[in-house]
């Protein structure tokens, strides 16, 4: 997922060095990002293959790694002439408060003590179970972020104001 994360963002870092198409590659990664979520639950729930969910996680570690640094890149766009540092750490406090707030979240659903049930197959219905409710809540994020981003108006002013400032020869 990681590796796939790399190779995706270096790929949306030459997108969006072509195009400056941030809102539609970051609502077009969530999109997938959802479908991959979803793919996810389905496959928990059906007992899919491990494969079938290494090859899910590659895709989602595709789309929705690359989400970050591009979401960076329209931070500083949209808030120009801020201090890209300044903007930057904003993102990123409210982003690690979010996290360390889903994480704790999330573990306390999977915390499983299997001495409260009977056999070892209850606790991988209660492990399946509670999975898939993590990928319910986490999916409820995402489908969150999406509807927010879907208003963000795409001003690119750094962009406009490097091209409105060239000298000419």
């Amino acid at each position: 997922m990681l590796g796939a994360g790399v190779f995706g963002a270096a790929m949306t870092g030459i997108i969006l060095d072509k195009t400056q198409a941030y809102k539609r590659l970051i609502l077009i990664c969530i999109a997938i990002s959802m479908v991959a979520f979803m793919l996810i639950a389905n496959n928990l729930l059906d007992g899919g293959t491990t494969a079938m969910l290494r090859l899910i996680c590659f895709i989602l570690g595709l789309v929705l790694i690359p989400v970050i640094p591009a979401s960076l890149g329209l931070g500083i766009e949209l808030t120009f002439p801020l201090q890209p540092s300044l903007v930057n750490g904003s993102m990123y406090m409210f982003a690690q408060i979010q996290t360390t707030l889903q994480g704790l979240t999330y573990s306390s659903v999977m915390d499983v003590d299997p001495t409260d049930y009977a056999t070892a197959e209850e606790v991988n219905d209660v492990r399946k179970f509670r999975a898939m409710l993590c990928c319910g809540l986490y999916l409820f994020v995402i489908l969150i972020s999406f509807g927010c981003f879907v208003f963000v108006k795409e001003d690119l002013k750094r962009l406009h104001f490097k091209n409105t400032t060239k000298p000419e020869a």
